[in-house]
């Protein structure tokens, strides 16, 4: 007997939210003007870590979330402010590159998954 399971599959993002992530590609490259600039940007710019956090919560924990929606903060650019279901591109739609990913990803984690495929 195979068992069923109901999957939901939900998309977020945080915005701009200030992290330590800003600062890890410039201190990599050893890039001291990099790496002010994103502590302007934090500074000026982003919102706090637990704001980010709001996308990811929304989208597992809203009832009325459905199947392939995409959360993101509801502020200019989608970088600040209270999740709200935003849209995505229109290469995030491409069914082929989809396709191709779920491919990739299978080869490089060894992992299949026929049933859903």
């Amino acid at each position: 007997e195979t068992k069923r399971h109901e999957t939901t599959s939900l998309a977020c993002h945080p915005g701009y939210a200030a992290t330590a992530l800003q600062h890890k590609g410039p201190a990599m490259e050893g890039s001291k003007l990099k790496g002010a600039i994103m502590t302007v940007g934090n500074t000026i710019l982003a919102q706090g870590p637990e704001m980010g956090a709001l996308p990811t919560l929304r989208a597992l924990c809203d009832p009325g979330a459905k199947n392939g929606e995409y959360y993101g903060p509801r502020g200019l650019f989608e970088m600040v402010g209270y999740p709200v279901k935003v849209g995505s591109t229109k290469a995030a739609q491409d069914r082929e590159a989809q396709r191709r990913l779920w491919d990739e990803s299978e080869k490089l984690t060894g992992v299949r998954f026929d049933a859903l495929a």
